[in-house]
Order: structure tokens, then C-alpha cells, then sequence
């Protein structure tokens, strides 16, 4: 069940990030189911963090490995995002970039409450996801 943190940066944080997309004309992803999510991260033998779920429950990254209008960042699509980290072999889970991969981050477990963004890098960047869509809202340039 979702904490009283998640359920704050599902609707507030995330759902600014969704506006912003939306305005810029990106088109999203369609929600992915928790079990779908959960089986995939299992698939790629990482556990998964009730932020994570959050994330992928509310969109299902971009609709096509496209980015935005400022950053040049892209969200990935989940097929993306699948096929992309059956290749990689990074210790956590590798969900968005810079530029087509100039700089990559990637999810690693934390608790069962959140993971952690890191660069690729090799350094954490945020300690949660909502920290890090926090300041991708703020100055996304602070992500690089």
C-alpha cells in the first residue's frame, strides 16, 4: 500500500512533470500495471520500491523515446526501458537520459519506500525519485 510520502509525489510532483510534458506535446505512455511492474524489475533481479510502482501505475514513461523541449531528456518508454536494461547490466535500473545517453540515470532500491537516482556516471544524484523530479521541475539542468 502507498505511503502518505508517495501518495504526495504521485499527485503533486509527478502530476506537475505530467503537465509540463503534456504542454510541451509530448505524448505519454499508458499506465503499466503494479504486477507488470514489479515482474520486470524481478526480471531484472532488482526489487522494487513503492515510488517506483508509483511512478509506472501513473505513466508509463514517454510514448516513444522522444525528449523534451529544454533538457533534451527523455523518459523512457517501458518497452524501452525492458529492452534497454536486458543490455545494459547496471546495478539498478536504468529509466531516462540526456541527449540520446550523453548521461543516463538509473533506479536503485533504497527501502520499500523509494529508491534512488544515480548517474551513469557512478554517483547518486538524488536520494529518491521525487527528489529528483522535484529538481527536474525546478532547474532540470542541475540533473547534468
Amino acid at each position: 500500500r502507498s505511503s502518505a510520502a508517495s501518495d504526495v509525489y504521485k499527485r503533486q510532483i509527478l502530476s506537475h512533470c505530467i503537465a509540463q510534458w503534456k504542454e510541451e506535446g509530448l505524448e505519454l505512455g499508458s499506465p503499466i500495471s503494479e504486477d507488470e511492474v514489479r515482474r520486470v524489475w524481478a526480471e531484472l533481479n532488482q526489487e522494487t520500491s513503492a515510488d517506483v510502482v508509483e511512478l509506472y501505475t501513473t505513466i508509463g514513461g514517454f510514448h516513444e523515446y522522444t525528449f523534451d523541449d529544454d533538457l533534451f531528456w527523455s523518459l523512457w518508454p517501458w518497452q524501452y526501458l525492458q529492452e534497454r536494461n536486458k543490455e545494459l547490466h547496471r546495478e539498478g535500473i536504468v529509466f531516462c537520459d540526456h541527449s540520446i545517453e550523453i548521461d543516463c540515470w538509473e533506479i536503485r532500491y533504497e527501502t520499500r519506500q523509494h529508491s534512488s537516482v544515480w548517474s551513469s556516471h557512478g554517483y547518486k544524484t538524488w536520494s529518491s525519485l521525487e527528489e529528483f523530479f522535484k529538481q527536474y521541475l525546478e532547474d532540470p539542468w542541475q540533473l547534468l
